[in-house]
């Protein structure tokens, strides 16, 4: 019998979140598409860097890459080597942070814009402020590297204003089955606490207002394209952001959308069915929507329009327009006076 998934269960995470593994991986000469193969993605997915993924599988992808890489502690290589630059806007926001506290407030802001399977928080007390990493499903060792990795990117931004050897003074693993903390400056001199199954660095709060080096962008400027809201776990919502970011793919089928979100074909299809919708009418809904803003809002020829919405030739996506609004791209943009 295949499951049925319903409102507000899926965990996923966008493909960007990756970045910092993927940029390690490049370095060394590792090929981070064959990684993916071998976590149960398609190898092409690591294209689309707002593309979702089960939580399983992104931390598959970790636990691969460690391997690969063969470093127990991969995720603190990481979170110590990669630039922010990696993370697209989301790492020029970050870097057009003015102090410590602004960088921590923004950053847990966006990671919870890229997942909704793994929490990050701040518990702010009177002499520290606590970063809390939640612990989700998946590997057990791909979510410590990856707690690992949140929890190098966090000191090495805080050295960056307070001194390259500040460390911080408390932080807690789920060690699991690693019987120590790692060894590394990063954490000399701090003290280890084990505390469940989450990871915390306490921040002392007289370097929150200490300054950064930070980019002349305002950060007003910039935005993460199309992935401003949080992640829903509804299925309907993920199918749909998932059809918008893979668009341009002509193989856009069910499968590939089932294989990333770590579902069987039939219990995709069995759950969307429960919910009256299906993934073709989904498919032709959001390549009307799309096609109808792309030719009210830019000058691009109809057969670009066509390549970018996933259609082979410009006549494969004039015959679909025709029949889903009665008229043809032309005419359509000829009626709003942009011919």
């Amino acid at each position: 019998m295949n499951p049925v998934i319903h409102k507000q269960t899926l965990r996923v995470a966008r493909v960007v979140a990756l970045a910092p593994y993927i940029h390690e991986l490049d370095k060394r000469g590792i090929d981070a598409r064959q990684v993916s193969m071998d976590s149960g993605l398609p190898g092409d997915i690591l294209q689309y860097p707002n593309a979702l993924l089960s939580v399983e599988k992104a931390f598959a992808f970790v636990d691969r890459a460690c391997q690969a890489a063969n470093d127990r502690h991969f995720g603190l290589t990481v979170g110590q080597a990669a630039p922010l630059a990696v993370l697209g806007d989301y790492g020029r926001i970050m870097h057009c942070m003015p102090t410590v506290g602004d960088y921590l407030i923004e950053g847990v802001r966006l990671y919870n814009l890229l997942t909704n399977g793994q929490s990050l928080g701040i518990v702010t007390g009177a002499d520290t402020w606590r970063i809390q990493v939640g612990w989700s499903v998946g590997p057990e060792t791909g979510q410590y590297q990856s707690h690992l990795e949140i929890l190098a990117v966090i000191i090495n931004r805080c050295r960056q204003a307070a001194g390259r050897n500040w460390c911080p003074p408390a932080i807690s693993l789920p060690l699991g089955q690693f019987v120590a903390i790692p060894e590394s400056d990063l954490f000399a001199g701090t003290r280890l606490e084990q505390c469940g199954l989450g990871s915390w660095i306490d921040i002392p709060v007289d370097i929150l207002k200490l300054g950064l080096p930070c980019d002349d962008n305002d950060p007003r400027k910039l935005s993460p394209g199309n992935s401003t809201r949080q992640l829903s776990g509804d299925l309907v919502d993920c199918v749909r952001t998932q059809i918008v970011e893979l668009i341009a793919r002509p193989d856009l089928a069910v499968d590939l959308v089932a294989e990333c979100l770590n579902l069987s074909r039939r219990t995709l299809q069995r759950s969307l069915e429960q919910r009256d919708v299906c993934f073709s009418g989904l498919l032709l809904a959001v390549r009307r929507e799309m096609a109808m803003e792309c030719l009210r809002t830019t000058d691009k020829p109809i057969i670009e329009i066509a390549l970018d919405l996933g259609y082979t030739d410009a006549s494969n996506f004039t015959r679909a327009f025709r029949k889903a609004n009665g008229l043809s791209p032309q005419c359509f943009r000829t009626a709003l006076g942009r011919a």
